[in-house]
């Protein structure tokens, strides 16, 4: 697959072995989603995004590892696993995220784990050990009641293979390291388990950038990934990670992800933080959103009175012990990406990604440039033009040379992409 990059810029083909992932999405059966999330939607749409390697999410449901088993077949012998009688390319790696919720010093700690399973024999066996820990039909992403470092220590019990790292660390709720429920570091909430633990997962609303401010934070490899829970385009792979890999089987991922200093982890792709759902603090129910400077001088609502939700901008601020400019010059590589059908729906002022007029555009650049990840990192802009007129070609311009504005999402609300110049 061919990348061209215009920050941090890079150029790949084919027989780079250049796989684009994204390895955390969830099931029809987690709360929340959407009812089209199955397997086919997932493979499909997996495909005119651009993707090549997809988690299935929600591997410890019991009906969900069902209707996978039934519907996929491993490749090759590479405990991946592509869908039966389909000419759709899509890799499935089987992925899975719990939470697990306790008590430490007498505070409720909520944190969510993504989970990387090798073959369905394990995973059964997965199943079998949380079940007493858990309802796990309950919900695609179950409550696990157990610590932290009691999950990693069962898991890693049933097989070394098995991959553990904490989801979205950054998120106010359910991250390790966020605000309302999690810890302020890594270490506290692994503890004896910490050796176990080799990657983290941004978030919507950090980038490497940002992680790299905090030097703890440096042992461990960086994943950015979907947690999707809708099949459509923009919002699987709407984070991923570009990942040279020679034979393209789980160990060779699972080596990726394990070795730091490797370069098998080429570069993330990521949503711009400010248009994550918590990058700055505030209070949805109010319209209200802050900075990090006003937050420090006020983290009251002036509206309501209530405490506001604090954004992951400033729970970095207070964890961090290195500058910006360090942790620029540091940081692993990445490129910033937004959905096609998100640009498309700026350019026609409406509110829909999914609306008609929408998908009509994204169907006629997805049938002229094979797919969505290849529209907005390589296609040339005159080709776009030619296609889908100036301004579209202009917005994707302004895409790939980060020329653009978001107003920051805050306390569950999404960003908004501002295109000022054009």
């Amino acid at each position: 697959m061919l990348l061209k990059m215009n920050t941090n810029y890079y150029s790949y083909n084919m027989s780079d072995n250049i796989f684009i992932s994204d390895l955390q999405i969830h099931s029809k059966y987690s709360f929340a989603t959407s009812k089209n999330m199955d397997i086919f939607n997932i493979a499909k749409y997996a495909n005119i995004k651009g993707l090549d390697i997809v988690g299935t999410g929600d591997i410890t449901h019991p009906t969900w590892f069902a209707e996978l088993k039934k519907n996929l077949t491993e490749y090759e012998h590479s405990e991946l696993y592509i869908l039966k009688k389909s000419n759709i390319p899509i890799k499935f790696i089987l992925s899975g995220e719990v939470s697990t919720i306790y008590r430490v010093n007498k505070k409720s700690k909520k944190i969510h784990h993504c989970l990387l399973i090798p073959n369905f024999d394990i995973a059964l066996q997965v199943y079998d050990t949380l079940k007493f820990h858990g309802k796990l039909k309950s919900d695609g992403r179950p409550i696990i009641k157990i610590s932290s470092p009691e999950l990693v220590e069962l898991l890693k019990s049933i097989s070394k293979k098995i991959e553990i790292y904490p989801a979205h660390i950054w998120t106010p709720w359910f991250g390790l390291l966020g605000s309302k429920s999690g810890f302020d570091s890594i270490k506290d909430c692994y503890l004896d388990q910490l050796h176990n633990i080799f990657a983290i997962e941004t978030g919507l609303s950090s980038d490497p950038y940002m992680n790299r401010r905090i030097s703890s934070l440096d042992r461990f490899s960086i994943l950015s990934n979907s947690d999707c829970h809708s099949p459509y385009t923009h919002r699987l792979g709407r984070e991923a990670n570009v990942m040279k890999l020679v034979n393209c089987n789980y160990d060779e991922i699972i080596n990726a992800i394990r070795q730091t200093s490797s370069s098998k982890i080429l570069f993330t792709l990521e949503t711009n933080p400010e248009y994550g759902k918590y990058h700055w603090s505030g209070h949805k129910s109010c319209n209200v959103s802050v900075s990090p400077i006003n937050y420090k001088e006020n983290r009251i609502c002036y509206e309501c009175g209530k405490q506001f939700t604090e954004g992951v901008a400033q729970r970095i601020e207070e964890l961090s012990d290195r500058n910006i400019e360090y942790a620029s010059s540091h940081s692993p590589s990445f490129k910033y990406i937004i959905p096609l059908t998100e640009i498309i729906a700026n350019v026609k002022n409406v509110g829909n990604p999914l609306s008609v007029s929408v998908q009509q555009v994204y169907k006629t650049l997805i049938n002229n440039f094979d797919n969505e990840f290849n529209v907005i990192l390589n296609t040339p802009i005159k080709q776009i033009i030619d296609v889908a007129g100036a301004k579209l070609g202009n917005y994707i311009t302004a895409l790939r040379n980060n020329a653009y504005q978001v107003k920051p999402g805050y306390d569950g609300v999404y960003g908004k992409l501002i295109f000022n110049q054009y």
